[in-house]
């Protein structure tokens, strides 16, 4: 598997759309032409821009999530209340950079 270009990506909101990583290389862009089809309207083509300038975010909240998710299973039985707290702090965290990345995809707040 080919690892992706590293984030944060972001969008530039210029007129077709650009996604640009932390280097402003162009790593996409979300066109609203589409040959032989409608259009896309504008605001759907800066919507898909978005979204994919948050994809790195998206996939680091998810792993943080998971990860999180695995410590809680494998503490579920564990007296250890500071490892239980820790656990949850993780969650806590992870759920954060969740709502960020999705604020971030769809264009609203935190």
């Amino acid at each position: 598997m080919t690892k992706h270009t590293q984030g944060p990506w972001y969008h530039t909101g210029k007129e077709f759309n650009d996604v640009r990583d932390a280097d402003d290389e162009l790593v996409a862009v979300a066109l609203h032409l589409r040959v032989g089809q409608p259009e896309r309207s504008v605001q759907e083509a800066a919507a898909n821009a978005r979204l994919i300038a948050a994809a790195p975010e998206l996939l680091e909240a998810l792993n943080q999530l998971v990860k999180a998710e695995q410590r809680a299973a494998n503490l579920s039985f564990c007296a250890d209340t500071y490892a239980q707290e820790s656990v949850r702090f993780q969650m806590y965290d992870a759920m954060q950079a969740a709502q960020a990345a999705i604020a971030k995809a769809t264009g609203g707040a935190a």
